[in-house]
C-alpha cells in the first residue's frame, strides 16, 4: 500500500512539472529614470495568478527577477512605475513554445518625453541681455522723469551694512532735462524660446530675473508649466542731450549749495559720483504659459506625457494662461565724471569761511569711467522719486 503510495505521488509530482515551466528573467533599463518593477504571473488563460514584487530597478541598469514559475501555456506581464506611482509600462510575453526554463530579458521604456524641467532655454534667452536684467521693472516713463539725466553720489556697503547709500541725488530737472518719450527709440532685438519649468526652477529663475519673477505668483506649487517666451526691443539706450550740452559744464553751473552737498557726499569713504545716461529697456516681453497636471499613482502615461525627475505630467484638460510686460525699465548705467570737472578742493577752500572740508575724499578718476548702478539704489532712487 505504501509503495502505490509513493509511485502515486511521483506520477502527480512528474504531470504537475511537465505542466509548469521556470522563467528567469532580467530586467533591463535604458531609461533615464528610475522604475519600480513588478511581475505578475498569468495562466493558461492569461489571467493574473500571483505577484512577484521586483522593486526598484534604477536608470541605466539591469536586474535579476528570482527564478519563478507558470502553466506551460500561460505567460508573465512585465508592468513599470515611476517612483512617485503612474504607469510608464506594461508587457504580456507567452511562454507557450518555449523550452524550459525560459530564458528573456525585458527592456524597459516611458511612454512620456522625461526632459529636464530646469528652464535651461529661457535661461539662455535671458542670458542674451547680459548682466543688465537684474533690477525690478519700472516704466519707462517714470525712468526717464525720475532717473536718466540725474546726478548722483552714492556709497557702496560698508561692513555690517549690506545697502548701499544714496548721499545725493539732483534729477534730470534739476540737473539735465528730461527725455522726451517721443526722442525713446528702443535696440532691435527680438528673440523667443519654449521651455519647460516646475514650479520650484521658476521660484530660483524668478530670484535672478526679476522680469520673469513678476509672474512667479501665478505659478502653483507641485506641477510644471511649459513656457512660450517672447523677449522684444531690449537693450541700453543712451539719454539725448542738446548738442551743446556738457557734463562739465553743467556741474560748474551748479548752484552753491548743490556744490556743497557734492563735495560733502564726496567726502564720504568710498563714494561714487556719477551722471545718469543710459537705462537698459525692454520694449516687450510676453509669456504663454501652460499648465500641465501632475499624472497621480495608477494612471498610464502617454506619449504626451512629460516626465521630470520620477515625476510625470499630462497636458490634457491643461489650460494656457498669457502674461506680458512692456514699455520697461531694467536698469541704469552712468559716467563718473573727471577730476577735471569736480573741482571739490579749489571749491572748497574759496568757501572756507562757510564750510570745512578736508582735501581727503576720493578723487574721481583722471578720466570718465562707466559704472552699472547697483538694483538697491535703484530702488533708492524710485522711492526717493515719491
Amino acid at each position: 500500500m505504501r509503495n502505490a503510495l509513493v509511485v502515486l505521488l511521483l506520477m502527480c509530482s512528474a504531470l504537475f512539472t511537465g505542466c509548469m515551466k521556470r522563467v528567469r528573467l532580467t530586467v533591463n533599463n535604458p531609461t533615464p529614470v528610475d522604475l519600480t518593477v513588478d511581475v505578475t504571473k498569468l495562466d493558461d488563460h492569461q489571467m493574473p495568478v500571483g505577484d512577484i514584487p521586483v522593486g526598484p530597478v534604477t536608470k541605466s541598469s539591469t536586474k535579476t527577477v528570482p527564478e519563478f514559475k507558470v502553466n506551460k501555456d500561460g505567460g508573465y506581464t512585465v508592468t513599470a512605475n515611476l517612483n512617485s506611482g503612474p504607469q510608464e509600462f506594461q508587457q504580456s510575453n507567452s511562454v507557450i513554445g518555449q523550452s524550459d526554463p525560459v530564458v528573456a530579458t525585458v527592456n524597459l521604456a516611458v511612454n512620456g518625453n522625461s526632459i529636464p524641467a530646469d528652464g535651461s532655454e529661457l535661461k539662455k534667452l535671458f542670458d542674451k541681455m547680459g548682466d543688465d536684467k537684474g533690477f525690478a521693472p519700472r516704466s519707462i516713463g517714470d525712468a526717464l522723469n525720475t532717473v536718466l539725466g540725474s546726478l548722483i553720489v552714492y556709497q557702496p556697503p560698508v561692513p555690517p551694512k549690506t545697502e548701499p547709500t544714496i548721499l545725493l541725488r539732483l534729477t534730470p530737472q534739476e540737473f539735465s532735462s528730461v527725455m522726451s518719450l517721443n526722442n525713446f527709440s528702443y535696440m532691435q532685438p527680438d528673440d523667443s524660446t519654449d521651455s519647460k519649468v516646475t514650479s520650484n526652477t521658476t521660484t530660483d529663475l524668478a530670484s535672478s530675473v526679476p522680469v520673469y519673477g513678476s509672474l512667479a505668483a501665478n505659478f502653483a506649487a507641485g506641477t510644471m508649466y511649459e513656457v512660450h517666451a517672447e523677449l522684444k526691443g531690449y537693450g541700453w539706450v543712451g539719454k539725448q542731450e542738446e548738442p551743446t550740452w556738457d557734463l562739465s559744464a553743467a556741474i560748474d553751473k551748479l548752484t552753491d549749495n548743490q556744490k556743497k552737498s557734492m563735495c560733502m557726499a564726496m567726502k564720504e569713504p568710498n563714494a561714487i559720483l556719477m551722471y545718469i545716461d543710459q537705462v537698459y529697456a525692454l520694449e516687450l516681453a510676453q509669456f504663454n504659459v501652460q499648465e500641465m497636471k501632475t499624472l497621480k499613482a495608477g494612471a498610464k502615461a502617454s506619449g504626451l506625457s512629460v516626465i521630470s525627475g520620477d515625476v510625470a505630467y499630462d497636458f490634457s484638460d491643461s489650460a494656457t494662461k498669457n502674461f506680458s510686460v512692456e514699455n520697461i525699465a531694467l536698469n541704469f548705467s552712468g559716467v563718473t565724471p573727471p577730476s577735471s570737472a569736480v573741482p571739490c578742493d579749489a571749491w572748497a577752500h574759496s568757501q572756507s569761511a562757510h564750510i570745512h572740508i578736508e582735501s581727503q575724499y576720493p578723487k574721481p578718476p583722471a578720466s570718465a569711467k562707466r559704472l552699472t548702478l547697483p538694483a538697491s539704489i535703484i530702488d533708492g532712487l524710485k522711492n526717493a522719486a515719491k
